[in-house]
């Protein structure tokens, strides 16, 4: 999986590596030209995976998430956590596609931000070196 910038340079991608898994499970069929039939917006069967990053360019980083895998029990440790529904087009309202399945997928990711206290504790020794610059002219002057 790519995540692209809107003039498509590769922000991040995504695939199968370490702990990542990919778990569908189907209600009845897996012919998915008969999922297309269903009536629309019905739910012909759900997924779960979870992936890790294998190229980043975001400039951020990615604490891991929790994922829960139906196929192994307990939770494994993952970049990018995601489940949904495999459901046939709702055309009716309003929801065309040429695809005879699609899906509503929820992702979660985490992104490492500074903590308020570290930049709180930068700015600080910024001041401080400012400060002793400024002393050390003055005292230069004298």
């Amino acid at each position: 999986m790519e995540a692209l910038i809107n003039d498509g340079t590769l922000f991040w991608g995504s695939g199968f590596t370490d702990s990542a898994f990919w778990r569908a499970q189907n209600v009845s069929t897996n012919d998915v030209s008969t999922v297309g039939a269903l009536p629309g917006n019905t739910a012909a069967g759900q997924f779960q995976f979870g992936l890790n990053l294998t190229d980043n360019f975001s400039g951020r980083t990615f604490s891991q998430v929790g994922c829960f895998n139906a196929g192994i029990p307990g939770v494994v440790q993952v970049d990018q956590c995601a489940n949904g529904n495999i459901l046939s087009p709702a055309t009716g309202q309003g929801n065309n596609t040429p695809f005879d399945v699609w899906d509503d997928v929820n992702f979660t990711m985490n992104v490492n931000v500074p903590e308020p206290s570290l930049v709180a504790l930068l700015g600080l020794g910024m001041l401080g070196v400012g400060a002793s610059s400024l002393a050390k002219r003055r005292k230069s002057r004298v």
